[in-house]
């Protein structure tokens, strides 16, 4: 099993007294493994359940992706696989970061619609830069897609590109 994977398995494991996600607007200085998850609380969701805060003992996958990034797009059905295969045990949020234009909204809607089944996991875009600037810029990431693995605790598990994530 790859490393990736057994971080995920260890996630969907953990048991006990469990702490939730930073609640604070503040962003952190930087954010790696380990570190609680910054707050989602910014977020416009446009299709499957909102998310407004990480729910103690539950594992979620934060996915940044844009309409113009073609890896993200490659990506959409990977994640959508992963959904689907770890249904009730991974919550998989795909977040659109850095779009264009003073009110990307609709856009972003219509390609969400477009995508269908591609894109079959919660969707949402960020408002005010909320996800670049608490999480993105102290992660130290600069390319998307980057995904954000935070476990049962509320803490970052894993960071990197949402490809590299194999399904069992």
């Amino acid at each position: 099993m790859s490393r990736i994977l057994t971080s995920i398995a260890a996630g969907l494991m953990l048991s006990g007294s469990l702490a939730l996600a930073q609640d604070t607007d503040t962003p952190a200085k930087t954010l790696t493994i380990g570190d609680k998850a910054p707050s989602i609380k910014d977020i416009s969701w446009i299709k499957g359940k909102p998310v407004e805060t990480f729910k103690e003992g539950e594992t979620y996958l934060v996915e940044c992706w844009a309409t113009w990034c073609g890896p993200c797009i490659r990506a959409f059905p990977h994640l959508s696989k992963l959904q689907k295969q770890y249904k009730g045990k991974l919550r998989i949020l795909g977040v659109g970061v850095w779009e264009r234009g003073d009110d990307p909204m609709p856009m972003v809607k219509e390609f969400v619609a477009k995508q269908g089944d591609k894109m079959d996991y919660t969707v949402g875009l960020e408002k005010n830069d909320s996800i670049a600037k608490n999480w993105m810029g102290p992660a130290g990431q600069n390319g998307i897609p980057c995904g954000y693995l935070v476990g049962k605790e509320g803490r970052i598990e894993w960071i990197g590109h949402p490809g590299t994530i194999d399904p069992v």
